[in-house]
């Protein structure tokens, strides 16, 4: 007969297992790795989201700086952009910015003579300049930005000053005039979007693709009278 204080032990019966089956082990080792999955992807689009909402706020306050300088110095001004086509040749440092910065440039419209006024400002990681899609008003695409000839551009990839060794060329940008208005009638629109920039390391060749399926678009207007920048839309587009 067992004491009041003693303890029953339930007897091991092989029909009930005390532990997990290597099956339900690796089940769980399968949900695990799918819900990390999606988890991994979520956070991929919401930086790809984020980039696009700051590279809008930060572009629409550089073409309101340009456009007060044009008027408080009574200078030609330009956001100017380093173009994905552009000549590298003793500039190759620069390549990986191509498409993907753009810096403040001032020109004195009696002497032409104009310099750099801001650094460069590069776009995060995760958003692009939507240059190819051939609609109206963009950067790189026929009159829809102006040519400003003979900028200095340095060969060591510091693209801002004008100590030797240097280069120049021609970049395209959006220009304000003395009176803040646009050179362009019709103002600019300016398309960010989610997508990958980068240089091919077999290749050396410079890579810049949209990304496919839904992803984030914003588009900053210059309006065509004021010269005034704003962000004009923001929204989610594709599939």
């Amino acid at each position: 007969m067992r004491g009041a204080g003693s303890i029953r032990r339930a007897a091991w019966r092989p029909g009930f297992p005390g532990g997990f089956t290597l099956i339900e082990m690796l089940a769980v080792l399968v949900i695990v790795g799918l819900l990390l999955g999606l988890s991994s992807v979520a956070l991929v689009r919401v930086a790809g989201t984020e980039a696009v909402r700051q590279s809008a706020t930060a572009l629409e306050a550089t073409l309101s700086l340009a456009r007060q300088h044009a008027i408080a110095h009574r200078e030609e001004t330009f956001v100017v952009f380093i173009p994905p086509n552009l000549n590298f040749t003793q500039l190759s440092r620069l390549k990986p910015l191509a498409g993907r910065c753009y810096a403040v440039y001032a020109r004195n419209p009696e002497s032409g003579e104009g310099r750099l006024i801001s650094e460069w400002t590069r776009l995060p990681t995760g958003a692009i300049l939507d240059a190819t899609s051939g609609r109206p008003n963009t950067p790189f695409l026929g009159q829809a930005a102006t040519t400003v000839p003979g900028i200095r551009l340095r060969r060591d990839g510091v693209v801002m000053g004008d100590s030797n060794p240097y280069t120049t060329r021609d970049l395209p940008g959006l220009g304000f005039r003395t009176t803040g208005r646009p050179f362009l009638l019709d103002g600019y629109r300016i398309y960010l979007t989610e997508g990958i920039h980068e240089i091919d390391r077999d290749t050396d060749q410079l890579r810049v693709e949209i990304q496919t399926g839904a992803r984030v678009e914003a588009v900053v207007r210059v309006a065509p009278l004021t010269g005034i920048a704003y962000t004009e839309s923001y929204e989610a587009v594709g599939p």
